[in-house]
């Protein structure tokens, strides 16, 4: 060590020194020797170990830094208290040890022991727990699992019993009473009957009484041996109306009476009979040109002749005969319609042809006189006509106008006159 105390390298103390007349040692494990005037010196290190060794001696321990930090990580010293025993490193209790169970099977490992939903309450190290504060369901077992069931509450607050609404006393009877005639009996099994039985209701002649006491049924049929003077039917405004028999054995309804099948069969006919009937009958007519309708009468053109001749049978003509007529059917555009025209009779000799002739002859008196005969045959001829206003000749042919007005048009009815 220098004079500070430092440890210093012993070479480079006496370098530092100068010159040195004599080395002292006050320490025993520097031996100071002479030998003339050499200073031997002698360092005794048997007290000391090398780097390596300390190293290796020291590893078993360790230092104030480190043994502070364990020793901060290990329990303080114990001292045991009511029912707790401290044997060497091991702690126990005296107590007899808790078991924590579920259902009958320990659950091993169990930290931590758990209330759920009770009211509680910790103070002074004491934790307090009383009744639950709910339950989804209260399980009820009578014999084993089996039987369990539950009282639990519905989704409208209801009571439920393993599902089954449980009644509630307020809505449930508190007292029944009954009116005759009902009878109610008993206390804790309430028995409800009635004074009143079908099989004692009696009933008159025309209904049969069909009764069931044990079914509280009664059932009446009508036998139609009954009798009434009226029937009184009610419609749905509340009218009464009746339906009465007469002396003669007609029926009234509402004072007014009823036919029967006798009466509807002597007044009316049934509808296959009309159909009958019907099938027989002329269907309506509608007359055509030259026919006439007068109610069931239908008739056609009268024959007049000669101004006033008329058949002697007017049904008996059936048919009109012209013989030796010149006839023409032509078609008339106008109306559509083919039309039969009578002319003059074949073998009469037309107006010019007759003219012709008789300016061949002799004058009237030269007749008459060379032929008187002829005159009394001519005495028995028309006269030669001639032709007026509205009359046409043809011939032997005489006509008057067609009626026909606005380019088709004609009469709506025949003109007989």
């Amino acid at each position: 060590r220098d004079a500070s105390g430092n440890m210093v390298d012993l070479l480079t103390l006496l370098r530092s020194l100068g010159s040195v007349t004599d080395v002292i040692s006050n320490s025993s494990e520097l031996v100071v020797t002479t030998n003339g005037t050499t200073k031997i010196l002698t360092l005794n290190l048997g007290g000391y170990v090398t780097s390596t060794a300390l190293t290796n001696a020291l590893a078993a321990y360790t230092d104030t830094t480190a043994l502070t930090t364990f020793l901060g990580a290990k329990q303080n010293t114990l001292t045991a208290g009511t029912g707790i025993a401290i044997s060497g490193a091991t702690i126990s209790s005296t107590h007899t040890p808790i078991i924590l169970q579920l259902d009958g099977t320990t659950q091993s490992g169990a930290t931590t022991l758990n209330f759920v939903g009770n009211n509680a309450s910790f103070a002074s190290n004491v934790l307090n727990i009383s009744r639950m504060a709910w339950q989804d369901a209260l399980t009820l077992r009578y014999s084993n699992s089996a039987s369990d069931k539950n009282l639990s509450q519905g989704s409208a607050g209801e009571l439920l019993w393993n599902g089954l609404e449980v009644q509630l006393r307020q809505n449930a009877f508190h007292q029944i009473n009954v009116v005759a005639p009902l009878t109610a009996s008993g206390s804790n099994i309430l028995t409800i009957d009635s004074l009143w039985k079908p099989s004692t209701v009696t009933v008159g002649t025309g209904i049969q009484a069909v009764a069931s006491d044990a079914n509280g049924t009664l059932q009446l049929n009508l036998t139609g041996t009954e009798s009434r003077s009226q029937l009184k039917l009610i419609d749905s405004q509340n009218v009464v109306r009746s339906i009465v028999p007469s002396i003669t054995g007609a029926l009234t309804y509402n004072s007014s009476t009823l036919v029967d099948l006798t009466y509807l069969s002597s007044n009316f006919s049934t509808t296959a009979s009309v159909n009958t009937s019907l099938a027989a009958k002329q269907p309506t007519l509608t007359t055509g040109a030259g026919t006439f309708l007068n109610g069931a009468t239908i008739s056609s053109y009268t024959l007049r002749w000669n101004g006033s001749s008329t058949p002697s049978v007017a049904t008996a003509i059936q048919e009109l005969h012209w013989d030796n007529y010149t006839m023409t059917e032509t078609v008339n555009i106008g109306t559509g319609k083919i039309e039969l025209t009578i002319g003059h009779p074949t073998d009469m000799a037309t107006q010019t042809w007759a003219n012709t002739q008789l300016a061949l002859k002799a004058n009237d008196a030269a007749v008459t006189t060379s032929f008187a005969g002829v005159q009394v045959q001519l005495a028995g001829k028309q006269d030669s006509l001639t032709a007026s206003t509205g009359i046409f000749m043809n011939g032997s042919t005489i006509s008057s106008y067609d009626l026909r007005w606005n380019t088709n048009a004609t009469p709506t009815a025949t003109i007989q006159c």
